[in-house]
């Protein structure tokens, strides 16, 4: 006998992470200033738990970068006639002040912007740099980033030129905006651009100018505040009801891992809920009628306890409300 088991869930809609851009500061290097360190300040001190990204972009080859105290570089090159790089921490609170310090005395301009919204720990997920190979150019790929690891995240990218009286009439693609273009009497330009991301993806933009320039860029993205993959659906200590449907596609694809998938699908995966089982009890479903064949709950399997298999499509959260029947 087959015992079919419908499910009707009623959906509250999953609200998207909320990303705030909360401050900005930018600072010159003075010219022909004998010092080899360049401070940017914010208006007011971070908020705890805040994300605070940093630039800098120098003239001449400054050696390996050290930035601000308790920030991680991600990306740092050094060419003869312009180096740049990137670097973020998680704010404790309270810092307003951004010091950067590098070789020589080279001119520099910096940039340090601070975001809320953002994942508390590990915030980074993926990055990646270009230059201009000591050629000059007036357009320039950031380079392109692996796989985001959920969809909602922040994307900032930062391009030094070498003069940055030449970095006029700047154009950015793939849907980035600028945030701020810095730079002083004959010092270096830093372009800083940004970009809500919605969905996952290998993510770029390109920068064109005006004039022919020696150029570096590097470009990060950064993780909402939203659960975020693991190797079963979840990071440790996630809340299962909160896992995004993504985790189904990176981590449960064309696996038959029971527990996986009801951690990944069954308590984020689904809003119509179509439960078939082979057996003459309610309960006892010991082979599904349908596979997974794809995950992001187009069409899906999961166990739910050691009795029941789900085949699900839609998204539904742990707000739903389930009706169960028997026929």
């Amino acid at each position: 006998m087959k015992v079919k088991v419908f499910a009707l869930v009623v959906v509250l809609a999953w609200l998207a992470a909320s990303i705030s851009q909360e401050q900005t500061g930018s600072c010159v290097h003075p010219k022909n200033s004998p010092d080899n360190h360049i401070t940017c300040s914010l208006g007011s001190g971070a908020g705890t738990g805040n994300l605070l990204v940093t630039a800098i972009s120098t003239s001449g080859d400054s050696g390996p970068y050290s930035p601000p105290p308790g920030f991680t570089v991600v990306d740092d090159y050094s060419g003869s006639k312009v180096s740049c790089a990137l670097a973020y921490k998680v704010a404790d609170g309270g810092e307003d002040e951004f010091t950067w310090n590098y070789e020589g005395s080279e001119m520099s301009v910096a940039w340090v912007g601070e975001y809320s919204g953002m994942k508390g720990a590990n915030p980074l997920d993926e990055h990646s740099e270009n230059d201009s190979r000591e050629g000059t150019v007036s357009s320039l790929a950031s380079g392109t980033t692996g796989e985001t690891i959920v969809g909602d995240e922040l994307a900032i990218a930062a391009f030094g030129i070498g003069s940055g009286s030449k970095g006029t009439g700047r154009i950015w693609s793939d849907s980035f905006t600028e945030d701020e273009y810095v730079t002083g009497d004959k010092s270096p330009g830093l372009a800083v651009g940004e970009r809500i991301l919605t969905d996952r993806g290998r993510f770029l933009t390109t920068l064109t100018w005006s004039q022919p320039e020696r150029a570096c860029a590097s470009i990060a993205t950064f993780k909402a505040d939203v659960p975020v993959c693991g190797e079963y659906g979840c990071e440790p200590g996630e809340d299962y009801m909160s896992c995004p449907v993504d985790c189904c596609e990176r981590d449960c694809t064309g696996r038959q891992d029971s527990i996986c998938r009801m951690e990944c699908m069954g308590y984020s995966g689904c809003g119509l809920v179509s439960i078939e089982c082979e057996g003459s009890v309610f309960g006892q479903c010991e082979s599904p009628l349908k596979e997974c064949s794809g995950c992001r709950c187009k069409v899906g399997e999961v166990r739910v306890n050691t009795n029941i298999h789900l085949t699900i499509g839609g998204a539904w959260s742990k707000s739903g409300v389930v009706w169960l029947a028997r026929g």
